[in-house]
């Protein structure tokens, strides 16, 4: 597709254009080309639609040959500096369909603390997490805390290993606020849902493997801002405000360790609903850098 000499008058600034999705597999968007001469009150300028305008217009995390999601579980090394001891996590409120992965380094009693976000005027009084195996089996089911102040919630596993631990909350969410076991939010197929929160989240980098981190608001005008650091704790990519998808893509020599990412409010908009993801290293956003893999 080719636009030349097209002209738009815009009567507050926005942007002019903008893809809010590609699935992994979809072709990336070569044809797009030509000029266009945007009017705002910030003035006049004119855009080139070549390949860098393509690629921060239709950034296309997903497409062919970027790197795939993996099993939460991809190339596990645990890392448990306080084991059997209730850890804080990052108090994000994870909604809708809400997945977590943890890892148990024994048989027997694993601890949480969290609780139900009620989003509307609907309860969801029965509201429920099913834990089974990572690799699948019998799911065993415990309550879900209600109320401001939460509660700890006990599951029983029956050997070492990783479990998933999930419930459709529908318009609802949950905030894990605590966990004596390693855990994270699954993000092994698909971007996790995050409602009205700021904080980190981290995940593991092996050394040298591609990875795309990104993030976008989930509705009309919802934005989220996001940095995301090394393991030494340098600043390796920063968005004020995304709207829709941006991230940053890891390639060549990446420095293996533990990556923070710092979900923000944006500097521009309204924050409420947003999406975070990463592929090409373990699906798995860690709430605390002293309990991961």
């Amino acid at each position: 597709m080719s636009i030349r000499n097209l002209r738009i008058f815009q009567p507050v600034e926005r942007d002019w254009v903008a893809f809010t999705d590609v699935g992994y597999g979809t072709h990336r968007t070569e044809n797009f080309t030509g000029d266009v001469t945007v009017t705002s009150p910030a003035g006049t300028k004119k855009i080139v639609l070549d390949a860098a305008f393509r690629e921060w217009a239709f950034p296309a995390f997903w497409a062919e040959g970027e790197p795939k999601r993996l099993r939460p579980d991809a190339g596990a090394a645990v890392v448990d500096r306080s084991p059997g001891r209730r850890a804080a996590l990052s108090k994000l409120r994870v909604r809708g369909n809400v997945s977590y992965v943890f890892h148990a380094a024994k048989a027997g009693p694993v601890s949480f603390k969290g609780r139900l976000v009620t989003i509307g005027k609907k309860p969801m009084p029965n509201a429920a997490f099913e834990v089974r195996p990572l690799g699948g089996g019998d799911a065993v089911t415990v309550a879900i805390p209600h109320g401001k102040a939460g509660g700890v919630f006990t599951v029983d596993v029956p050997a070492a290993g990783f479990y998933t631990l999930g419930a459709d909350l529908g318009r609802h969410a949950f905030r894990l606020e605590a966990s004596d076991v390693p855990v994270g939010i699954d993000v092994s197929k698909r971007p996790a849902d995050v409602y009205a929160s700021v904080g980190d989240v981290w995940f593991s980098v092996r050394g040298g493997e591609p990875f795309n981190a990104m993030v976008s608001g989930a509705g009309i005008g919802e934005r989220v801002g996001a940095e995301l650091f090394n393991p030494s704790g340098a600043s390796m990519w920063r968005e004020p405000s995304a709207l829709w998808w941006r991230g940053w893509r890891g390639r060549g020599a990446t420095e293996p360790g533990l990556w923070k990412l710092h979900l923000a409010r944006p500097e521009d908009g309204r924050q409420e609903d947003c999406h975070v993801d990463v592929t090409g290293v373990a699906g798995v956003l860690f709430l605390s850098p002293d309990k991961h893999w």
